[in-house]
């Protein structure tokens, strides 16, 4: 397994968790808005990528505008790199 297929499989997990979590506001887990108090430019992305998982579009923007092109993009690399990996077999 190559370090892409490790990030990726990270990055695919990370979205699968964030999408059967299913609760609203889940606990700050962003070190720097700890810190400050301050939300950083990734704050939000979590419920954003929940919420895209749920098909909740309009509250996913809401959480994070990246949210939704992050999951639909982790989820097209997945099944790209998976079409590949069994392509050779």
């Amino acid at each position: 397994m190559t370090t892409a297929d490790r990030v990726l499989a990270a990055a695919a997990g990370y979205v699968l968790a964030a999408g059967v979590a299913g609760r609203r506001e889940g606990p700050v887990v962003c070190p720097w808005r700890r810190l400050t108090g301050h939300r950083c430019p990734a704050c939000g992305l979590t419920r954003s990528i929940g919420r895209t998982s749920r098909l909740d579009l309009t509250g996913a923007r809401a959480a994070h505008p990246a949210g939704p092109a992050v999951a639909v993009t982790v989820l097209a690399l997945t099944v790209i790199r998976l079409r590949d990996r069994l392509g050779r077999r």
